[in-house]
């Protein structure tokens, strides 16, 4: 994995075959607020995959971020139930996408079809972390629904 940030080299990391990853303790520490970019390549040379941008959330927006999902609780809305889709534009908004998505994941995994603003939302959301096919055929479905 490499990482950077504007204005300095990478810094890369030997991880192995590892799915998940967790910055190391002793690694220099990533700014809250400050854009980042984090790609996967063979240790050995080849092709990396394509630059993803990420941003650690500052304290004030991950206080907001709870609030906002404070709110959906106080309406008697569960984030991974219920109130998966608002919680998924709660945080798409907050620059979350892979926590939007899987929010969506949620209603999918319930059995819920997923309608026109939702599927446009999964479309947006998997094109923003990369996942080009999964976007094209949510788009390609809300195109469907919509005629």
């Amino acid at each position: 994995i490499q990482i950077r940030r504007e204005g300095s080299p990478p810094v890369r990391y030997d991880v192995g075959a590892v799915t998940r990853w967790t910055l190391p303790d002793d690694a220099p520490a990533l700014t809250p607020g400050e854009d980042h970019w984090w790609t996967v390549g063979p240790k050995a040379g080849g092709r990396p995959s394509r630059e993803m941008e990420f941003q650690v959330l500052s304290l004030a927006k991950h206080d907001a971020l709870n609030e906002q999902l404070g709110i959906l609780l106080e309406a008697g809305l569960d984030p991974a139930g219920d109130g998966a889709f608002m919680a998924a534009i709660i945080y798409r908004e907050a620059g979350l996408f892979y926590d939007a998505a899987v929010s969506l994941g949620f209603l999918e995994d319930a059995g819920q079809i997923l309608g026109v603003e939702a599927l446009l939302l999964k479309g947006e959301l998997m094109d923003s972390i990369g996942e080009l096919e999964a976007a094209q055929a949510a788009f390609d479905q809300a195109d469907r629904l919509r005629r």
